[in-house]
C-alpha cells in the first residue's frame, strides 16, 4: 500500500476495538455478549484480509514482507508483554500480585501464547504470514478452502485431546496449548482469505458518494448476525470454546462484512477512526496496563455508580472513561516511544 489510509478500514477496527473493551467490561446482558462475540474478534481479521488484498506485495521479496509484518505485530507483543510483565512485579512489590502470575505472564509471552489479551497479536502474525504466502502460489479461493479444511482439522483435534490434559505433565499441557494456538491461527487465517476474496469485490466497484446497492447488502448481512448471534452461548476464541465452528466462520463474515459496507458508506466520523488508527494500543493496554481498571475506579468514586449487569450508566461511563484514559497513552508512546509500535522516529525538518 502506498501510504494511503482506508478512513472505512480504519472506523471499522474503532468500533472493533469498542466492542472487544465492552466485551471485555463483563457487566453487560448475556444477549449483547453473545452478540459481540460472533463477530468483534472476526471483524479485526477481516480488516487485515481486506488491506493484504489492497497491499499485494507479490512483487516484494517474501523476506521484505515477512520482516515488515514482524515489525509491526511481533515487535508491539514483545513490548508490551514485558510492559505486562513489569506492571505485575510493581505489583508484587505492592503486595497486590503472586510471584506465580509473574512467572505465568512471562512464560505466556515466552512462548507465544500470549498474557491475557495479548494473545491476539502472535495469532494474527501468524495467520498473515500464512497468507501472504498461501496466495502467492495458489489462487485465494483454493487457498480459502485449504484454510477451512484445516481449522476445522486442529479445532476437533483440540476438542479431543483438551479433556485429557488435566493432571498431565507441563509438556503435555503446553504442546496442548500449541494445538489451540495452532487453531486460533488457522481460523484467523481462514477470515483473512474469506476477506482477501471479498476485498475483490469491493475494491472493483469503484464509486462516488454513498452506494444504495452496497449500503442495502451491509444491512442484510449484519441483519442476518443480529439475528442469529443470541440463539448460541458466548464464542470465546482465545480458548477455542466455540460451539459450532462452521457457524462461527459464518457469522464472523457476515457481521463484519456488513459492518465494513455501512462504515464505507457512511460519513467519517474522527474520533471512531483515531480510536481505529490507534486499536493496537487500546487492545494491549486496556486490560493488561489496567486502563479499564482505573476508569471503573472513576466511575464508582466520583459517579458513585455501582457496577451492576443492569446498570447502563456504569456500562456507558466506564467505557467513556476509559476511552478517554486511552488518548494520552495513545499520543505519549505515537510521540515518544513509537518503537513500540515497530516504527521509527519521525525525521526532524531542518
Amino acid at each position: 500500500m502506498d501510504g494511503k489510509r482506508y478512513t472505512w478500514l480504519d472506523m471499522a477496527k474503532g468500533i472493533a476495538i469498542f466492542l472487544v473493551v465492552l466485551g471485555h467490561l463483563g457487566y453487560i446482558p448475556i444477549t449483547v455478549g453473545k452478540w459481540l462475540s460472533s463477530f468483534h474478534l472476526p471483524l479485526f481479521f477481516v480488516v487485515s484480509g481486506i488491506l493484504l488484498y489492497i497491499k499485494r506485495d507479490s512483487a516484494l521479496p517474501v523476506r521484505s514482507v515477512l520482516v515488515r509484518t514482524a515489525r509491526g505485530i511481533l515487535v508491539p507483543y514483545l513490548w508490551f508483554s514485558l510492559g505486562s510483565v513489569a506492571l505485575l512485579f510493581a505489583r508484587f512489590l505492592l503486595h497486590t500480585a503472586e510471584w506465580q502470575t509473574i512467572m505465568d505472564a512471562a512464560l505466556a509471552g515466552i512462548t507465544f501464547q500470549g498474557y491475557s489479551v495479548l494473545w491476539f497479536l502472535p495469532v494474527t502474525f501468524g495467520a498473515e504470514i500464512i497468507v501472504i504466502l498461501l496466495v502467492r502460489k495458489i489462487h485465494p479461493a483454493i487457498a480459502a478452502g485449504i484454510l477451512t479444511v484445516a481449522a476445522f482439522a486442529v479445532f476437533y483435534l483440540y476438542g479431543l485431546v483438551s479433556g485429557t490434559v488435566t493432571g498431565s505433565s507441563m509438556i503435555a499441557i503446553y504442546l496442548t496449548g500449541y494445538v489451540r494456538l495452532l487453531g486460533k491461527i488457522l481460523i484467523a487465517a481462514a477470515f483473512m482469505t474469506y476477506a482477501y476474496l471479498v476485498a475483490s469485490c469491493i475494491m472493483k466497484s469503484r464509486r462516488n458518494g454513498f452506494s444504495i446497492r452496497q449500503t442495502g447488502i451491509g444491512i442484510a448481512l449484519f441483519a442476518v448476525n443480529i439475528f442469529a448471534a443470541p440463539h448460541l452461548r458466548i464464542q470465546d476464541l482465545n480458548n477455542l470454546a466455540v460451539d459450532y465452528l462452521s457457524v462461527y466462520l459464518v457469522l464472523g463474515m457476515t457481521g463484519s462484512v456488513g459492518l465494513i459496507l455501512l462504515c464505507r458508506n457512511c460519513t467519517n466520523i474522527p474520533p471512531i477512526t483515531f480510536f481505529g488508527q490507534n486499536s493496537l494500543i487500546i487492545m494491549c493496554t486496556h486490560m493488561n496496563f489496567y486502563v479499564m481498571y482505573f476508569a471503573s475506579l472513576l466511575v464508582m468514586r466520583f459517579g458513585k455508580v455501582i457496577p451492576d449487569e443492569r446498570s447502563t450508566a456504569y456500562v456507558l461511563l466506564t467505557m467513556l472513561f476509559t476511552f478517554l484514559l486511552s488518548i494520552p497513552m495513545i499520543l505519549f508512546i505515537n510521540c515518544f516511544f513509537p518503537f513500540v509500535l515497530g516504527r521509527k522516529y519521525p525525521r526532524k525538518r531542518l
